[in-house]
């Protein structure tokens, strides 16, 4: 707790992570404090809040690594203006390596799917909203930053010949609820043809309705542009396109 002097006037403990702080420095200026901060003055902060009479936070770093959200925070005691400010510092180091982790294992999923040609998607059946993977748009050809995942785009995906069926296979799945397997190629913008293997998974909500259809999209051509002879489904049982349901 800070008076409208800027002097200490309560700490916790705590507070020895940010300030080189004693007991006996209640009473004193903040700013005659050394602090363990990077690239950030506690008495800035303070000082604005006190002429603002506004809340500021801001993410801050110390000298050994920590990250900690500072918070200022002005308080009034039976008059119109601050009569101080609570000076809050929140470890958030373990949040922002959750946060480092999980960018990480998304990095590691990304290259993974490169490596195995495998793209994933997820639709949500209430919302209408479509998530690709960066691989799908690989696969197929397009580029991320001018095409929105959509139906559309993916039925356009197909040859001409073939669109009539692939609508009838998802529309068939999205009607009866049911899980999907079909092979059916991609006519790349640049005029290449992939043979691709779609699979999907209904998702349940609480009350067993299917909200979330996620699936999966993988690359099975061959050097010869045409079906992978090392993958599970033979030539001899690919008519584009071809589709069974559980």
């Amino acid at each position: 707790f800070l008076d409208e002097n800027q002097e200490i006037r309560k700490f916790t403990p705590e507070l020895g992570r940010i300030y080189r702080i004693l007991p006996g420095d209640i009473g004193r200026p903040i700013s005659h404090l050394t602090h363990k901060l990077i690239g950030e003055d506690p008495v800035v902060a303070v000082h604005e809040v006190l002429l603002s009479g506004k809340l500021l936070e801001r993410e801050v770093r110390t000298e050994d690594g920590g990250y900690f959200l500072m918070r200022a925070m002005p308080y009034q005691v039976g008059g119109p203006y601050p009569s101080g400010v609570v000076l809050i510092f929140v470890d958030v180091a373990q949040l922002r390596q959750v946060e480092a982790d999980q960018k990480e294992i998304a990095q590691i999923l990304e290259t993974t799917q490169q490596l195995a040609r495998v793209g994933s998607w997820r639709l949500n059946l209430r919302t209408r909203h479509l998530y690709w993977s960066n691989e799908i748009y690989h696969i197929f050809g397009l580029d991320p930053e001018h095409h929105q995942p959509n139906y559309e785009t993916f039925v356009r995906s197909a040859p001409p010949e073939d669109r009539d069926q692939v609508r009838a296979t998802f529309h068939q799945a999205l009607e009866q609820g049911k899980h999907f397997d079909f092979v059916h190629r991609v006519a790349r913008p640049d005029g290449s043809v992939r043979v691709v293997r779609e699979k999907s998974e209904f998702k349940l909500d609480a009350q067993g309705i299917p909200s979330v259809l996620i699936g999966m999209v993988h690359d099975i051509t061959g050097h010869d542009g045409t079906l992978c002879d090392a993958c599970p489904i033979t030539r001899g049982n690919l008519r584009l396109p071809e589709s069974t349901y559980d």
